[in-house]
């Protein structure tokens, strides 16, 4: 099947031992049944560390992590020793695939690398180009997508089209978009929608606090608050929203051919590229508001959220409170 993926994507690259957020720190490490047979025969030292650094529950194994929710095979460089012996061949699925994502179609399948790897979220922020899918690798089939992901297709693009139409500045193509998918009589309070992603299940407590601190800003700015007050920022900046809703876009609608909710979908990416402006402005009071910022923001945001699919699925259900 042919697969296709963003322009930025060739461009990605792990930081390994020059992250600052590494993803073998804080998140549990599943194991698929493939790796587990492997490392269950595995000889040497290594192989008797792999077996004794893996519990399993109800049929399903992962590693167990240190004290410090670390990665028993995170060395003290930051560096895996798997990886080191073995190659990255050797490495268990997800992270093999970490930060990847894939979407299935019919005709195709498109990936793309998430942004709760802070590698990615700088590189998906400071790319500056409108981003297309590209063709990475065809296999000669000529699979033909049926007419209902035909129809998304044409909805994206439409949505795309909306989002990368730089003769408006982002507040305003994101405004637009939901005024189109909200019901006017029952439109979104930014002091509500940051209270309902507050109450959400939280993985970082340092996310919760600027969570409360926006909302307590937004507050104090009374009635524009109620009006979905945006801020004020530089308009060199809005290409880094711009990629940001892009991303939401080619990641989360593509559920919607099976789930039928593309414009909670769509609403998803808009509301979530606009949390992020409003983080953004916050921050603008204390420091001068770059690509950084918003790279350190947006990896946040999705590791809170959008990585978690219990989150997602409850904005999503808290979603169709609005739609038309």
């Amino acid at each position: 099947m042919d697969i296709y993926v963003p322009d930025y994507y060739n461009s990605f690259a792990c930081k390994a031992d020059k992250c600052m957020h590494s993803c073998c720190v804080g998140w549990e490490i599943d194991i698929d049944e493939e790796s587990y047979q492997r490392y269950s025969k595995m000889e040497g030292k290594l192989g008797k560390r792999l077996r004794e650094c893996i519990a399993s529950e109800d049929g399903a194994y992962r590693f167990v992590l240190d004290g410090n929710e670390r990665c028993p095979f995170l060395n003290d460089s930051g560096l895996c020793d798997i990886i080191i012996e073995k190659g990255e061949d050797c490495l268990c699925e997800i992270c093999r695939y970490h930060p990847r994502y894939r979407n299935f179609f019919s005709d195709r399948i498109e990936m793309g690398i998430g942004l709760s790897c802070e590698a990615a979220a700088e590189l998906v922020v400071c790319h500056k180009e409108k981003v297309g899918m590209r063709l990475l690798t065809a296999d000669g089939e000529n699979e033909v997508c049926d007419t209902g992901e035909q129809t998304f297709f044409e909805l994206r693009e439409q949505v795309l089209g909306v989002l990368q139409n730089r003769d408006v500045p982002i507040a305003e193509r994101l405004e637009a978009l939901k005024s189109s998918v909200c019901r006017t009589e029952h439109g979104m309070c930014a002091v509500e929608t940051i209270g309902f992603f507050y109450e959400l299940e939280c993985l970082d407590p340092e996310w919760r606090l600027l969570l409360q601190e926006l909302k307590q800003q937004l507050e104090r700015n009374g009635t524009e608050a109620e009006e979905g007050f945006m801020p004020v920022l530089p308009n060199e900046l809005d290409v880094a929203f711009e990629q940001i809703a892009v991303y939401f876009v080619y990641r989360h609608t593509a559920d919607s051919v099976w789930n039928g909710d593309f414009w909670e979908r769509v609403l998803f990416s808009v509301i979530g590229t606009e949390l992020i402006m409003l983080l953004c402005g916050m921050l603008a009071k204390k420091v001068k508001p770059d690509e950084s910022i918003i790279a350190d923001l947006v990896r946040r945001y999705s590791a809170e959220v959008e990585y978690s699919e219990e989150n997602t699925e409850c904005v999503l259900r808290w979603l169709t409170n609005f739609l038309k």
